[in-house]
């Protein structure tokens, strides 16, 4: 009985993470496409910036690669990746503003800082999760590991209690 709660409760556990890593995969994959629409229409609409405008796309993608991977195989290496990308992004961005010659390319860049602001949002709230999700499951691991010790401590107890009755 007491296995079931703790493998219902595992099982639960499990399938909210897996629910929300889709909700937010989802959301992450929304907002990645309005942000390359954002790009696109700046490449349409400023072919001299395509340099700065190609840079931020990739500087993007670069942002979603490291938080999938991230995800899957958690290490700081990734989280580097997300911190370089944002950075090089608003690099490319600030050239890409000061390069703007019309009121639509500047509007289209404030826009596309917006998207990139929400990506980004959305990202870390992704790290963050899957970061607190990893030490409650190292901590339940643990206590679990603490519960099995002690059982099989007890267990041993009363063996040797009901072993020493006989002699």
């Amino acid at each position: 009985m007491f296995r079931e709660g703790i493998i219902g409760k595992l099982g639960m556990a499990l399938g909210a993470f897996t629910l929300l890593s889709l909700v937010s995969t989802l959301t992450l994959y929304s907002l990645l496409e309005r942000f390359n629409q954002g790009l696109s229409s700046i490449l349409e609409e400023a072919r001299p910036l395509d340099v700065a405008a190609n840079e931020m796309e990739i500087q993007g993608l670069e942002y979603g690669i490291a938080v999938k991977s991230f995800l899957r195989f958690p290490d700081s290496a990734h989280l580097d990746m997300t911190v370089n990308a944002i950075d090089e992004f608003k690099k490319f961005h600030g050239m890409y503003t000061k390069l703007a010659g019309t009121d639509a390319q500047r509007a289209i860049a404030q826009e596309v800082d917006a998207v990139f602001s929400k990506y980004t949002k959305t990202g870390d709230n992704l790290l963050e999760l899957q970061t607190v999700y990893l030490a409650q499951h190292n901590g339940f691991i643990t206590g679990l590991n603490e519960l099995g010790e002690a059982t099989i401590k007890a267990a041993a107890l009363d063996d040797a209690k009901i072993s020493g009755s006989f002699q």
